[in-house]
Order: C-alpha cells, then structure tokens, then sequence
C-alpha cells in the first residue's frame, strides 16, 4: 500500500499485512472468505456499498512508532464497527426472532441453539458463533482471544469475539449460525485517509462492504440472542463468577 500523503487517501493492497489485523478484530470477518480488493468487482454496483468508518485519531507521521501504533489501532477499531454494521443488518432483518437470554443460562442456550440449526438445517456444514466479546467468557474456558473451539461433545462450534463497544443499556449479543451464512464473503476494500487541521495532522480508517446475507433462504440457519444487565456492576459480578468457575482450582488455592 502507498501511505496515504496529507489530505489523501489509500487503498489497502490484498497482501497488506494490516489486513491480518482487521481481520482478527473483526468477527464476521474473520469467520467467513473474504477477498480484500484493489478494484471493484466487475458486475458489482457501487451504490450496495456501505461505508463504515472510524473517528479519526491524531498521529505524527514522522515517529514511526506513533504512525504504525495508530494504524494498528485504526484497524482494531475499524474491525469493531465493522462487526456493529454486520450485527445490526441481522437484528433489522425482522426474520430472526431475538432470544433474551439470562447469563447463568447464555452457555446452555447456545448449546441448544446449535443443536437447533443442526436439526432444521439437515447440514452437516460446521457451525459459528459470534458473540460479543463482553460475554464470551460466560460461554466456558477459551484457549486465545480472537477464535476458539467450544466443547459441545457433538459439535466443536468455532467461537468469534466482536468488539463493538456497545453500550450496557442495549445489552450484549450472540449469533449462532451455521458457517459461512452470516459471515462477511467477497465485497470488502479497506482504506486508510489522512486530514490536517491546523498544525494536527489525523489519520482514519474505513471500509466499504457490501453486507446482504440471505436469511430467508436459510430457514433455520441463525439464532439470535440478546444477554442484559441491569448495569456494570451486574455484567462484571456475571463474567467474574464465570472467570471463576473456569479457572483450575490449583490456581486458585495457590
């Protein structure tokens, strides 16, 4: 990729190694077959892009350290909101209907909520989870941050974590899906662009996808559920005791 000069911006080439980075902060990416592009497809209609983008941030351009952290973080970033974009097409769907969950119960839930696209899929596809990285820990011991297996006994349902930020009020979500049917597939182009305002030069990310997952031709394909709390104290009590409960009681005792 050709750093975007001030007032300019880039396109992130397909072996661009920041890409690797966007991808793993990015759970509808990182679970599907994605081709970051040079070029819009031929045949592809521009105007089913959507543009997700981040704040920009300040970044010295000449300290190598602070360039390449802040093109790190836009990437973890992007891939957030990215993930917030995917999610709040599928709520809006209207196809799905919405589960509200209990955390002592969002374990359980998703074990049966994968057996459930199992039996109504007649598939024998693997099958994702997407969850909120806020809850993921409630869905028993993981062995790394961005992807794990969950043990089901039947099943090992790969596990991808979003970073959305979102907010406690609106509560904390969980897609279980068979693979490849919510995931991000071919229409994806990342970009970074520079600003100067005043003696400030800002640097921020976007993407341009085009996000369309055909729900209503995979009847039974997708759950969804939604895990809330009455505040912070309540969601941290929640991950505590599941924190807890997966840690080897020798370490506990030490």
């Amino acid at each position: 990729m050709q750093e975007p000069q001030q007032d300019q911006t880039a396109r992130l080439d397909e072996d661009d190694a920041r890409i690797g980075t966007f991808v793993d902060h990015s759970a509808f990416a990182d679970s599907g077959v994605f081709y970051p592009e040079d070029e819009t497809p031929d045949g592809h209609d521009p105007r089913h892009d959507v543009v997700v983008q981040t704040a920009p941030v300040p970044f010295h351009r000449r300290n190598r350290d602070d360039a390449e952290r802040v093109r790190w973080e836009l990437m973890v970033r992007l891939g957030g909101a990215v993930d917030d974009h995917c999610l709040g097409v599928l709520v809006a769907d209207g196809s799905l209907p919405v589960e509200d969950v209990p955390a002592d119960d969002l374990a359980a839930w998703v074990g049966d909520a994968a057996l459930d696209v199992r039996l109504a899929t007649r598939s024998t596809c693997a099958i994702d989870v997407i969850a909120d990285g806020e809850v993921a820990l409630l869905l028993g011991p993981r062995e790394a941050h961005h992807r794990h297996d969950l043990e089901l006994g039947w099943a090992r349902p790969r596990v991808f974590e979003m970073r959305r930020d979102g907010a406690i009020a609106d509560g904390f979500w969980v897609v279980v899906a068979e693979s490849q049917a919510v995931s991000l597939t071919s229409r994806l182009a990342l970009f970074y662009s520079a600003h100067t305002l005043g003696t400030e030069e800002y640097l921020g990310a976007r993407c341009e996808l085009a996000y369309a997952p055909r729900l209503r031709f995979h009847p039974g394909a997708v759950r969804l559920a939604r895990v809330r709390f009455a505040d912070v104290e309540a969601w941290h009590r929640a991950v505590r005791a599941a924190a807890t409960a997966s840690t080897p009681r020798g370490m506990l005792e030490a």
